[in-house]
C-alpha cells in the first residue's frame, strides 16, 4: 500500500515540486494539498493520512499551531518542510518538541547541493517518517523548571552521566533534563547527532527548558557539576584530567576517521576517569557507537541507563544494548530521569 501523504504549504509551487518528487520516487499517494492550518486539518479529518508534510510559515493558521493540534488529535507522523527549519534553527527544535519525527528544508533556493540531491534527501527523510509507528510519536509538554541563582555549583563534579542522542530523541532528552533537579553534584556530557554549528543553537533551547546550566564548549573547558555540556557526536571530544581538574576537550577530526568511534573514545574516557561513578545513557536515535561505549562504561562497575525502545522513534541501538544485556535499567522517557536520579546519589 502507498503511503499517503497530505501535503500543507502556501506555495503552489512547492505544493507541485512535492506532489511530483513523490509520484516520481514511487511508493507515495497525494491524499490531499493545503494553503494553511485551517484547511489542512480539514483534509486530514476527512482524509486520515498516513503522513503529513508540513510548513512553518503560513497565513490564517501556521506550522507550529497545525502540528499542536494534528498531535492532539490522531497523531501521525509529521515531516517539517519549511526554508525555516535548518539544523541549527530554534524551530526545528520547536516542532520535534511539538512531536514533528523529521525535518527537511524546502527544494530549491540556496542551499549546497544539486536539486537532485535535494530531492533525494526529502524521500528519504519522507520514507523514514512514514515507517514510524504511531504508538511512538509523542507531544512533549514541559513545565519551566524553578532557576538557582547563577546555575553554577562551581565544584568538580561527584559523577558523570554521558549520553547520547539523536535528533529523534530530542523530545525525551527535555523531558530528561526537565525533570533532573539542581544541587545533586553530577555533571552531563550530551553527544548529539548534530553538526557542530547546530549544537551552540540547541543549547540555547534547552537552556529554558532546564535547572542546570547548558554549555556549547568551542574548546577545551573545565568540567564543573551542575552543568550540562552539548557535544556533536560528528566530531571527537574527550575527557582528560590535568592537575587534579576535569576538562572537556575537542579534537579536529583525523583523515579518514570513523564518525561511529566518536561517541565510544567519549563514553571511555568518561568512564576511565569517573569508573564506578560513570552512569551512561542512551536515548533515541542514539550513536551506534554508543552500544559500543556503555560495555566500557559498565565494564568499570558504572551505571548504564536505555530509553525503552518501545517510546524511541529510532530504537535500533537501544534494543541493540538491550539485547547485549547492558542496561541496568530501561524505562520511559518520564521515568528515565528518575532512575538517574536515584542512581547519581547512590554513587556521588
Amino acid at each position: 500500500m502507498p503511503t499517503r501523504v497530505l501535503l500543507v504549504d502556501d506555495s503552489p509551487f512547492i505544493l507541485d515540486e512535492l506532489a511530483r518528487i513523490l509520484k516520481d520516487a514511487g511508493g507515495f499517494e497525494i491524499a490531499g494539498r493545503a494553503a494553511h492550518g485551517v484547511a489542512a486539518l480539514e483534509l486530514f479529518s476527512a482524509r486520515r493520512p498516513d503522513l503529513v508534510s508540513l510548513d512553518v510559515q503560513m497565513p490564517v493558521m501556521n506550522g507550529l499551531q497545525t502540528l499542536r493540534h494534528v498531535m492532539t488529535r490522531v497523531p501521525v507522523p509529521v515531516v517539517m518542510v519549511s526554508a525555516l527549519t535548518a539544523e541549527d534553527s530554534p524551530l526545528t527544535f520547536e516542532s520535534l518538541r511539538l512531536g514533528a519525527v523529521d525535518f527537511v528544508e524546502k527544494p530549491g533556493g540556496d542551499r549546497p547541493g544539486s536539486l537532485s540531491e535535494q530531492r533525494q534527501l526529502i524521500v528519504e527523510r519522507f520514507r523514514r517518517a512514514a515507517a514510524v509507528e504511531q504508538r511512538r510519536i509523542r507531544f512533549c509538554a514541559l513545565r519551566r523548571p524553578p532557576l538557582h541563582g547563577s546555575r553554577r555549583e562551581r565544584s568538580q563534579p561527584a559523577c558523570l552521566i554521558a549520553a547520547s542522542a539523536g535528533r529523534a530523541g530530542l523530545s525525551p532528552v527535555l523531558r530528561f533534563l526537565n525533570g533532573f533537579p539542581y544541587g545533586l553534584g553530577a555533571a552531563m556530557i550530551f553527544a548529539f547527532d548534530l553538526r557542530g554549528g547546530a549544537i551552540e543553537s540547541l543549547a540555547k533551547y534547552l537552556e529554558k527548558f532546564s535547572a542546570l546550566k547548558l554549555v556549547a564548549p568551542e574548546g577545551s573547558v573545565k568540567v564543573e557539576a551542575g552543568s550540562v555540556y552539548l557535544v556533536s557526536s560528528l566530531s571527537p571530544s574527550l575527557l582528560i584530567e590535568d592537575r587534579g581538574e576535569i576538562w572537556l576537550q575537542r579534537f579536529p577530526p583525523p583523515a579518514r576517521s570513523s564518525r561511529e568511534r566518536f561517541v565510544e573514545m567519549l563514553f571511555t574516557s568518561c568512564a576511565e576517569l569517573f569508573r564506578e561513578r560513570t552512569i551512561g545513557v542512551l536515548f533515541s536515535g542514539a550513536s551506534a557507537g554508543a552500544a559500543y561505549g556503555v560495555e566500557k562504561i559498565a565494564s568499570r562497575k558504572g551505571k548504564v541507563l536505555c530509553q525503552s525502545p518501545e517510546s524511541a522513534l529510532e530504537p535500533a541501538v537501544l534494543q541493540r544494548v538491550l539485547d547485549r544485556g547492558l542496561a541496568d535499567r530501561t524505562a520511559d522517557p518520564e521515568a528515565l530521569f528518575d532512575s538517574a536520579v536515584t542512581s547519581v546519589l547512590q554513587v556521588a
